[in-house]
């Protein structure tokens, strides 16, 4: 009876969340169980049934939600906000309880594509496949898109750090990543991209959230620079990526520790990234070889053609 009645009660409180959410947002707000049953799991093996589902259609829609959250968690009430793609992840990161943010329902608009610097901006929810349709009509692709989920999302490919087949030569996603909106945890919104030193003291003397995020990592790495120099920037454990945030020269972007975050550290609304050109014609060659050592050393040879990919079986 005790466990019905706290069911029941608490059944009551995410209705009451859901009516405020739904005047305040343009996005769709679901309570129903089959809704909240169908994000429950991604490619995992984990199941998390959320309390709310809801579909952001802008980014003041996200911005509302998590500033709402924010607010509660400073009166001692968590609301655990989870930013979901399309779940092609295996890994639990677009599962969880509280409210679950399903992007690619309207936040996955392709905004425009700039021949020119070949750079294409777009919303988290465009999905891989929809990219590749609209910058063939250019022949260009995002390169460590490709071989990707089709049906997944850029959103989660940012969040997952992800490196496609042709990662060899192109680097993973962090490489083809321009430019990021992010929505922080309490609703303020902040442009991520590589800032001088001058402009990094600037916005070190911001007051609010973004202030005090630039002051604390920038003391996070000048207090641990010389571990941090010690780090492997390739790690997929961790956010080795921190090794990329500060250069020597003072300039700074938070942009790397957005990758493999799994959204952990804002909502991504936004995202500007380099594209490059096609090339038709594929040239390929099978080789065959003796033994392992041989086939090895063959491949040291070959990586000064600067090759698209080398396979070895």
């Amino acid at each position: 009876m005790l466990k019905y009645r706290a069911n029941a009660n608490k059944e009551g409180i995410m209705s009451k969340v859901a009516a405020y959410l739904r005047g305040h947002i343009t996005g769709e707000v679901s309570t129903r169980g089959d809704v909240r049953s169908a994000l429950a799991s991604d490619t995992g093996v984990l199941t998390v049934k959320p309390e709310l589902v809801i579909y952001p259609r802008t980014t003041n829609d996200i911005r509302k939600v998590t500033r709402f959250a924010w607010q509660l968690a400073e009166k001692g009430h968590t609301l655990p906000v989870t930013v979901r793609g399309a779940g092609t992840d295996s890994t639990g990161a677009a599962i969880g309880k509280g409210v679950v943010m399903v992007m690619p329902a309207h936040m996955n608009r392709i905004f425009e594509y700039d021949a020119r610097q070949k750079l294409v901006r777009l919303q988290p929810g465009a999905t891989v496949s929809a990219l590749n349709s609209a910058l063939a009509l250019h022949g260009t692709a995002v390169m460590s898109l490709v071989g990707s989920y089709p049906y997944g999302t850029v959103g989660g490919a940012i969040a997952s750090a992800v490196s496609g087949m042709y990662a060899g030569k192109y680097g993973p996603i962090a490489q083809a990543i321009d430019q990021l909106e992010v929505v922080l945890a309490n609703g303020d919104v902040i442009q991520t991209g590589r800032i001088s030193k001058k402009e990094l003291n600037r916005r070190k003397g911001l007051q609010g959230f973004e202030g005090d995020i630039y002051r604390g990592i920038d003391a996070l790495i000048e207090d641990n620079w010389s571990k941090i120099q010690q780090m492997e920037d390739d790690s997929s454990s961790g956010y080795s990526s921190i090794t990329k945030v500060k250069k020597a020269d003072g300039s700074f972007d938070l942009t790397p520790l957005f990758f493999g975050s799994l959204g952990t550290l804002g909502a991504v609304v936004e995202a500007t990234l380099n594209t490059e050109y096609i090339v038709d014609e594929t040239e390929f060659a099978v080789v065959s070889f003796e033994n392992r050592d041989d086939a090895r050393d063959y491949i040291d040879i070959i990586k000064h053609f600067n090759p698209d990919i080398v396979e070895l079986f």
